[in-house]
């Protein structure tokens, strides 16, 4: 006899009982899927805008350094070409440097062109995840994956630009330096041989 079913009312009232609990469950998950959806777009706003702010300070004193070089040695140039005894084949050759300069303005423009669209990528990467609420509440999408990617490939596209802006005004000023040095020594060399 100890078969026998509880009466009507008390498995009515655990049915109502777990029907309480599985919706205080959903209220719960979805409340924990809100925050993580919060977190996920402070987080994102927070790097982007940090991410923004970096790119943009390196970039332009990127642009600052391979400018400004390249003003000076205009400035250098033509203080020599106005004297009266100027050597234009040394002139010409120390000119040839601007181009370094020039490059590495390029590069660092080309730089930040990438960096706008490695934001871009990264912003609409995040756009494009889909929110959920059971776990995980926030889920790559194929078109998020494509953004990912084209995020990493802008982003590297960047850094490889910057660097070799970097490079160009190493470069240009190993090889100003070596071609001024050699306009230097010319005129003592030629007191010796006198």
């Amino acid at each position: 006899m100890n078969d026998r079913q509880p009466p009507f009312e008390e498995r009515k009232w655990k049915h109502e009982l777990e029907i309480e609990r599985q919706k205080w469950l959903f209220e719960t998950n979805r409340d924990d899927a809100h925050r993580a959806h919060d977190q996920s777009r402070e987080f994102h706003t927070y790097v982007n805008q940090s991410a923004i702010e970096g790119a943009n300070l390196a970039l332009k004193t990127l642009i600052l350094i391979n400018g400004g070089a390249a003003v000076a040695i205009l400035t250098f140039l033509g203080a020599l070409a106005a004297k009266d005894k100027a050597d234009f084949v040394q002139i010409g050759n120390v000119a040839h440097t601007l181009r370094d300069y020039a490059i590495g303005v390029a590069l660092a423009l080309a730089a930040m062109a990438l960096a706008y669209l490695t934001n871009y990528f990264l912003a609409g990467q995040e756009g494009r995840k889909s929110f959920h609420y059971d776990h995980p509440f926030i889920r790559e999408t194929t078109a998020s994956r494509k953004y990912k990617l084209a995020y990493y490939t802008s982003h590297a596209l960047a850094f490889l630009c910057a660097m070799l802006s970097l490079i160009a005004f190493i470069v240009g000023m190993w090889t100003t330096s070596d071609r001024v040095t050699k306009i230097i020594e010319r005129p003592s060399s030629a007191i010796v041989a006198d």
